[in-house]
């Protein structure tokens, strides 16, 4: 679960630093 956790958050942030 804390792999998918960890995954979501590096995702999210990807998105909220990449606002094209």
């Amino acid at each position: 679960m804390s792999s998918l956790c960890i995954f979501l958050v590096i995702l999210f942030s990807q998105k909220l630093i990449i606002p094209s």
